[in-house]
Formats: C-alpha cells, structure tokens, sequence
C-alpha cells in the first residue's frame, strides 16, 4: 500500500461529489464553469500520480520464479527502474505544487462561503 499524504487527502475531501454540488449551486456559471477545471486538473493530477504509485507498487512486489524467464526477470527489473524513476519525478512535481493545489482549493472555498453568505445576507435568512 502506498501512503496518501495529508494534502492529497485534503484534496480528495474537497472535491468530493457534496462539495462540488453545493459549489456549483452557488457560483453562477461563469464561476463554476471556471471552478470545474480548476478542480478537475488538481483531481486528474492527483489521480494519475497515485495510480502510477500503485503499479510502482505491485510491480515491485512481482516475482518471476522460473529460471528459463531470468531475461524476463530483467525487462521488469529495468521496467520497475523506470517506472519509479517517472513516478519519483512525476510526484516531486505535483509535490511542489501541492501549494499551488491548496492555494488554488482554498480560494474556491472562499469563494464559495463569501457567496453564500452574500446571498444568505440577501434572503435574510
């Protein structure tokens, strides 16, 4: 198994289903339209990483036992070698703009309570 850090699990919280409805209740469609990349580039980043994180995972586990495969037993050696070497990059990357993602999740937040209550203020409620 392969850890999720705290920021990813803020950002897979943050954009579950709940929270994107209500978003896009209360933005107006601009705004929303806007939001849904937003959030869909941060998810999509996230996914891929974490996916490839897990192969990287179950590949290195794997074995070939028998000794007429030992050159097979090199292609998934160089194979795995590569896949981590990717996935190490490809994390570091999204890890350097887990500041970036947070920023940009905690602006739509924001956003998002500042027009509620604009519109709570409103209807008086």
């Amino acid at each position: 198994d392969v850890r999720v850090s705290d920021d990813e699990l803020r950002i897979i919280s943050y954009i579950g289903i709940p929270t994107i409805i209500d978003s896009l209740q209360t933005f107006e469609a601009p705004e929303g339209y806007a939001y849904i990349q937003d959030i869909s580039t941060i998810a999509a980043t996230s996914l891929v990483i974490n996916m490839l994180r897990q192969v990287e995972a179950k590949i290195s586990t794997m074995s070939i036992p028998s000794e007429s495969l030992s050159g097979k037993r090199d292609d998934l050696n160089r194979l795995t070698d590569n896949l981590s070497k990717q996935v190490k990059a490809a994390y570091e990357l999204s890890h350097s703009q887990v500041g970036t993602s947070s920023d940009v999740i905690s602006t739509w937040d924001n956003r998002r309570l500042q027009r509620k209550a604009f519109t709570e203020s409103i209807r008086g409620t």
